[in-house]
């Protein structure tokens, strides 16, 4: 475990990981790393009081599983959509055991909101991963909660 965290603090602070203060940019994109792994870049991610800009699947999964060892066990992932005025965005909140609350803002479809319950960190992961692959069909089969939540957003 200790040597996985030191390989992904090596990994976050190499250049091909940006710095967690770098501006967030206006579009997610992709590149490869040398070793062949997926950096999706252009988004703006917080846990706890941790925020960063790129992750790759490896680093999701760390970040999933280290929800229950952190204070406040919560992990936000906004990605901008280009035309749209608000991100869209994934929250998970750690519950208890392999439980967790997530959420799905999608603001292509105004003011939506779904919310369910995922029972294991491994299909967490699955979700969140093909979501940023731009792959929303996973995340219209989970049995959501709510069918949707009518939220009502300010206009600047």
């Amino acid at each position: 475990m200790l040597n996985s965290l030191r390989t992904l603090l090596r990994k976050a602070s190499s250049a091909e990981y940006p710095s967690p203060t770098a501006r967030i940019e206006t579009t997610m994109h992709t590149s490869t790393s040398a070793d062949g792994t997926t950096i999706y870049r252009g988004l703006d991610i917080s846990s706890s009081s941790y925020r960063w800009d790129s992750i790759t699947a490896e680093h999701l999964g760390y970040w999933i599983n280290r929800l229950p060892h952190l204070r406040t066990p919560f992990l936000t992932i906004a990605k901008p959509r280009p035309g749209v005025q608000h991100p869209e965005f994934v929250q998970t909140y750690w519950e208890s055991g392999q439980e967790f609350t997530f959420e799905w803002w999608n603001y292509s479809r105004p003011g939506l909101h779904r919310v369910c319950t995922v029972i294991s960190a491994q299909r967490l992961v699955q979700l969140i991963h093909s979501w940023l692959d731009g792959d929303d069909s996973q995340l219209e089969s989970e049995q959501w909660a709510e069918e949707y939540f009518k939220v009502k957003i300010r206009k600047r």
